[in-house]
């Protein structure tokens, strides 16, 4: 060990030392500055070459990892990415995803896409594409894989709990549509993928086009869905909660802000049963816990996945954003829904072979009886 490491080593061992003394100095030491010089010693002895801009994004990435699983960085990359696949068509396979310690995590999966359609699942771990390790890959690398239009083909290594398995999936195109709609025994079925600008014009079209009609209940159908724009989902509520509490939220020194309807029900209370999964997340759980709490759905189906973090997209000027957990939204009950999630009123796990939830769902709704 040479002279010069040992003295700066000693200085080192020697300004925490005291730090721990007095607690105004262990706020100067834990700075930007501090960073920096951890960052200039590096440059200075690391036996290899260093890429500045890389330690740059660890260290921040570090330190948003250690506020929780949502608190990210977001290249400029990713974020042109992000903006690309919210324009309403775009060519791909269908998956949203973030960087964990041992590969890409899928974060969410787009309903009737290539991901989708061949069995990828939330929270599968990317390990390879096209046989490289994703670990030696960049994160701006692997936008730039998937988003390279002349690429239409991806060989993907999955890691599912401890069970390796590998796709091949092709690109398409695909389209955002972020409701289907269609009527099963004079039931309106609201298939509802995401929550994203669209979502309530076109529920309010829907339920124009059926108004005239025999409806005798609707089903809006929840599973799979990754949740999408806080406020959409607010508004979705604010179709049928009647000046009801939405939910509640609760930011930075425990502020509480309880969240109401402010429209009529403009069903005139049909009868409504809402089918939930373990995929069924963030937004989506916020719906399904407003319609249960205030007692106007039945849900059907399982325990939800339990994100009820809301997160704050803050711009960083041509260096792409911080994705930054900001509140947590609770039932209107005050019920937790982060690392909870929202137990429905009937439990079904779903079978392979038909879908027992749905012919739950009618059967509640045909014989008016919600249990």
């Amino acid at each position: 060990m040479s002279n010069k490491f040992c003295i700066i080593l000693i200085i080192l061992i020697c300004n925490i030392f005291v730090g721990c003394k007095n607690k105004k100095n262990i706020n100067n030491i834990i700075s930007s500055n501090f960073i920096q010089d951890i960052i200039n010693e590096i440059n200075e002895n690391y036996a290899d070459n260093i890429d500045n801009n890389k330690l740059e994004i660890a260290a921040i990435n570090g330190i948003l990892s250690s506020l929780d699983e949502y608190s990210r960085y977001i290249t400029q990359e990713e974020l042109d990415f992000i903006n690309k696949s919210t324009r309403g068509v775009f060519l791909g396979i269908g998956i949203e995803i973030n960087k964990v310690k041992n590969g890409i995590e899928i974060k969410s999966i787009i309903k009737n896409s290539p991901a989708s359609n061949i069995g990828l699942k939330k929270g599968d771990i990317i390990t390879t594409i096209d046989n490289i390790d994703i670990n030696t890959l960049s994160m701006k690398n692997i936008i730039s894989i998937l988003n390279n239009d002349n690429k239409l083909q991806y060989k993907l290594k999955i890691l599912r709990e401890k069970e390796v398995i590998d796709f091949v999936l092709n690109k398409e195109r695909i389209t955002l549509n972020s409701i289907n709609t269609h009527i099963i025994d004079n039931i309106l079925m609201l298939n509802i993928a995401f929550f994203n600008e669209d979502t309530v014009n076109e529920t309010i079209k829907k339920l124009n086009d059926v108004s005239k009609q025999q409806i005798k209940g609707i089903i809006i159908d929840l599973r799979n869905n990754p949740g999408g724009h806080f406020d959409t989902a607010i508004n979705f509520c604010n179709l049928f909660l009647n000046k009801k509490i939405i939910t509640i939220i609760k930011s930075k020194s425990n502020i509480v802000k309880k969240i109401k309807a402010t429209n009529k029900d403009i069903t005139n209370n049909i009868p409504i049963v809402i089918l939930i999964n373990a995929q069924t997340a963030s937004c989506a759980e916020l719906v399904a816990s407003a319609f249960l709490d205030n007692k106007r759905a039945v849900l059907i189906g399982e325990k939800t996945y339990g994100k009820g973090a809301i997160q704050s997209i803050i711009p960083i000027p041509c260096r792409g954003a911080l994705q930054l957990t900001t509140a947590y939204f609770y039932s209107p009950k005050g019920n937790e829904i982060n690392k909870k999630g929202v137990e429905p009123n009937i439990n079904i796990i779903q079978s392979n072979n038909n879908d027992q939830m749905l012919i739950k769902a009618i059967e509640v709704l045909t014989n008016k009886n919600k249990f």
